[in-house]
């Protein structure tokens, strides 16, 4: 019924497949990973969204603001004795 070619071609492709996929996970780790320390504009940015979300939240500083200024003040830390 089915031919040794057809089912090694979709062996093939499945395998073609899995590989770019395990390339695409690769390559999107090492993107993400790149950065580790914040540039200047990055963190403007991220002090103009928390303000908003500040004023949104009656004047006062979400817990997960917080969260995030004690987590880059912890990262500057290890940046800094680490160079």
């Amino acid at each position: 019924m089915f031919s040794n070619s057809k089912t090694t071609s979709f062996t093939t492709r499945s395998a073609g497949s899995r590989a770019m996929l395990f390339a695409a996970m690769f390559a999107a780790m090492f993107a993400l990973n790149g950065c580790k320390e914040k540039g200047p504009l990055e963190k403007v940015g991220e002090e103009i969204d928390e303000a908003g979300r500040a004023i949104k939240n009656g004047g006062e500083q979400t817990t997960a603001d917080k969260i995030d200024d004690k987590v880059d003040k912890a990262r500057d830390k290890v940046n800094d004795a680490v160079k």
